[in-house]
């Protein structure tokens, strides 16, 4: 019988404390894994926008709080398709904020 299971996998990290209202690339490598699904948790003061090509605003995320983003349906660990692959880059902005910015943006895959 197959079994459909994800491994949770940490994948970056990105210190607000330097960010600008401009894409910043959160690491030159690119994610350190394949994954089907992203999460994004926000454990910083300041809400962010996140982008896959470093120009268009793809997602927002709120301070203090995470998003999943789903490749597409198809894209699932039992039928050993993972989408969003490894080195694929990531981008971050602030969302015109005034606060100081504190915290950690963590990247985690599935």
């Amino acid at each position: 019988m197959t079994k459909d299971f994800a491994i949770p996998l940490d994948l970056d990290h990105f210190d607000v404390s330097t960010i600008t209202n401009l894409f910043q690339l959160v690491s030159y490598a690119g994610l350190s894994a394949p994954c089907s699904t992203l999460r994004v948790i926000n454990d910083s003061s300041i809400s962010v926008v996140i982008s896959f090509n470093g120009v268009d605003d793809n997602d927002y995320v709120a301070w203090q709080r995470s998003i999943l983003v789903p490749c597409q349906r198809n894209s699932r660990p039992g039928n050993n398709k993972a989408l969003f692959a490894k080195g694929t880059k990531i981008w971050v902005r602030a969302f015109l904020t005034a606060k100081l910015p504190l915290g950690v943006i963590y990247f985690a895959g599935f």
